[in-house]
């Protein structure tokens, strides 16, 4: 039997699709109900490979009811992070701890590196906490407060009971 053998030298470069990292969770803090409330936060590529990794982008996804996601970062280079994500919760609700869940969308893009084109990475889950409180509400007693006519230096005096009428509970100022 005779045998064909040739040598083919091949030559290709291995490119690393992007690698994000985000937070796990991002905590509000403390919100009153009126104003609802939103933090940033910071999206990176992590370069693990140096001249051969893809950019990353992101973009806001699906959210639990009543938490906000907003924000899109386009091109992200290895190594570098954008904080122009945005997530929190809408206005009103009941007051109390709040939780939720919120999917950041990934991308791999290779325009300008790999030119593979896109890559979609899946989503990434981001859960949000937080304190909704209640404002406060004044009232006073007796409504409406009414002195009498007197002279300068007189010493009249009315008792007046001021009570904070906002929703009983825990989570009211």
């Amino acid at each position: 039997l005779a045998t064909n053998q040739q040598t083919i030298d091949l030559a290709a470069t291995g490119y690393l699709v992007a690698q994000p990292t985000l937070p796990a969770s991002v905590a509000v803090g403390n919100f009153r109900l009126v104003d609802g409330a939103s933090s940033v936060f910071t999206v990176t590529n992590t370069n693990n490979a140096p001249g051969f990794q893809e950019l990353l982008n992101a973009s806001a996804g699906a959210t639990d009811a009543g938490v906000t996601l907003t924000g899109n970062i386009t091109s992200l280079a290895p190594g570098d992070s954008s904080s122009d994500m945005v997530v929190g919760f809408v206005a009103g609700g009941a007051a109390g701890p709040r939780s939720g869940n919120a999917s950041v969308l990934l991308v791999s893009d290779g325009a300008g590196s790999s030119g593979l084109g896109l890559l979609d990475l899946g989503a990434a889950t981001v859960q949000v906490t937080g304190t909704g409180f209640n404002l406060a509400a004044g009232a006073t007693v007796p409504s409406p407060l009414t002195l009498s006519n007197q002279r300068e230096g007189g010493d009249q005096v009315v008792a007046l009971t001021v009570t904070n009428t906002g929703p009983a509970g825990l989570y009211t100022e």
